[in-house]
Order: structure tokens, then sequence, then C-alpha cells
């Protein structure tokens, strides 16, 4: 039996909730990151192009719902100038009088995802959310396996600032092809042609997404003499192909 040592953080659960949004043309809006604390701390300088909140438990509610509205939603190219239709889940912060109110401000019709069916009508659910997740995982390997990291008094391991972990958001966003994006939103059913034509497209497998596309489950750049099985890269990083790390809009 062959034993592998790693070194961690010891910060394997610590979870932060990412909010991405995109529209059927393949136009990506701005991320946003809900870290775990009361306030954004002072003096830390996050990248440009990502809207930063905090949530004691590290979750979206209803005013991280408005504050996404305001900073995302409503900065969009062309938001003023015709009603628009936003779609997302039950989620229950999207229901409340006063996010229906101010989607109605901003002169948009809410398309809202029945019960039990993100899985089959969430574009990032079902195309998006997994090569993301790849990316950003990718990136956390990079750099523990680098020489870029600070150790506390006792020798541990410190976590990745938020900034850093903030530019992981970004740049694996950044990295999702708008093809990608046009095509999740024909697999759902979204953004179809009237006609038909484009229904075919519904039907497409995930060995066929994953074919085009190129994603594998494990990173390229990962060492497979030292690769981990399945239930230890899970363990390790504290997430599976089954979790919700991503509010998917």
């Amino acid at each position: 039996k062959h034993t592998v040592q790693i070194r961690t953080t010891g910060h394997e659960k610590t979870h932060f909730t990412v909010v991405l949004s995109c529209m059927a043309d393949g136009f990506k809006l701005k991320p946003m990151v809900i870290f775990k604390r009361k306030t954004i701390p002072k003096g830390v300088k996050f990248p440009p192009g990502v809207v930063i909140h905090c949530h004691p438990k590290g979750w979206m509610d209803e005013k991280g719902i408005i504050l996404w509205l305001n900073k995302v939603w409503d900065t969009r190219p062309g938001a003023l100038l015709k009603k628009s239709m936003l779609v997302w889940d039950q989620f229950r912060s999207h229901l409340t009088d006063t996010v229906k109110d101010k989607l109605k401000s901003l002169n948009t019709f809410q398309a809202v995802i029945p019960g039990g069916l993100t899985s089959i009508l969430q574009p990032l659910d079902v195309v998006l959310n997994k090569p993301f997740k790849d990316r950003v995982r990718e990136k956390w390997i990079t750099w523990m396996k680098s020489d870029d990291k600070e150790l506390t008094a006792k020798g541990n391991l410190k976590k990745p600032g938020l900034s850093l972990m903030t530019s992981w958001v970004k740049t694996s966003w950044e990295d999702i092809p708008k093809e990608m994006i046009i095509k999740s939103f024909l697999k759902t059913g979204i953004s179809n042609k009237m006609d038909g034509t484009e229904d075919d497209l519904l039907w497409n497998s995930d060995s066929e997404e994953s074919e085009e596309t190129g994603e594998t489950d494990v990173p390229a750049n990962w060492d497979t003499d030292e690769k981990l099985t399945r239930e230890e890269w899970e363990q390790l990083f504290s997430v599976s192909d089954d979790e919700s790390d991503c509010e998917a809009f």
C-alpha cells in the first residue's frame, strides 16, 4: 500500500458562494463572491470586475439579491433599452415582494424554474458550473504545489487570501468560452428557434459535451503519479459534481 502525504491549509471545509450569470448570446455578467464574514475587510485590493459581498454564513439572501440586481443585472449592456427576461430557480429570496418590485422597476420579467427541474432547465447547472469549478480547482492545485505560500507561527500553511481566491473566480469565469454559454441556453430550451430547427440540441449527451469542450475531471497539469481516488479528491477539496457551490442565475 502506497501512502501519499498531502499538505493542506486546514481550511478545506471553508466555503464561499459564487454567483454566476450570463446572457443567451454568450455575454458573461460580472461574477459576485459572497464571503463568510460580517464585513468586507479594509485594505484588501480585490480584482476589478467582481462584486464582493459578505454574509455571516456566506449565503445569498434578499439583501444579496438586491445588491446583485443593482450591481450586476442593472449594469449589463442594454439594460435600459428594452424589457428583459431573467431566468432563475425557486430560491426563496428570488420570490419576495421586495425583489419582485425591484425587478418591475428594472423592466424585467422573471421566469421561475419549477422546483426539482434546475438540473434540467438551468443553463449553469446543466453545462457551465462543472467546467467553472474544474478551472477554480486547477488554480487551487497549482497554488498548493507552488512555493508562493505563507506559513503561520506554528508552521502551518495559511489559507489563500480573499483577493487571490477572488482572482481565481474571475479568471475561471473569463475562461469559459462564449460558445459554451450559447449552447447551454439551447440545451435547456430557453433560446432555441421557434421553428424547431434547434430542438435536437436538447438531447445532446453529456459525453458529446465533454468531447466538444475538452473538459476533464482532472486538471491537465495534475501529476498522475500522485493521482488521488475520486473519494479522496472530493474529501480533500470538499467538492463534487453534485455540490451546489455556485448560485446560478
